[in-house]
């Protein structure tokens, strides 16, 4: 388990990025293979982009008063972001 202080940082950073980008876009990936997820990750790469996989919880607290925070209000269940 991660200690508060390693959390606070991880928080500190995603605000950032979020502060930073123009869009976010949200998806599940519950249901995709190893290969699909890695294909996915290597094309937002190559566009220039950032994936992560992200406790949703962490993505509200990061996003609160940005214009970003209505995409994490009803966020349930496995979800990455790519920014």
């Amino acid at each position: 388990m991660k200690k508060r202080s390693e959390k606070e940082k991880d928080l500190a950073f995603l605000r950032g990025e979020f502060e930073a980008v123009n869009n976010i876009f949200l998806a599940g990936f519950a249901k995709m293979t190893v290969s699909q997820d890695y294909q996915l990750r290597k094309t937002v790469k190559e566009a220039g982009g950032e994936y992560k996989v992200v406790k949703n919880n962490l993505a509200q607290i990061a996003s609160e008063g940005l214009s970003s925070a209505p995409l994490f209000d009803k966020v349930a269940g496995m979800t990455s972001i790519a920014y």
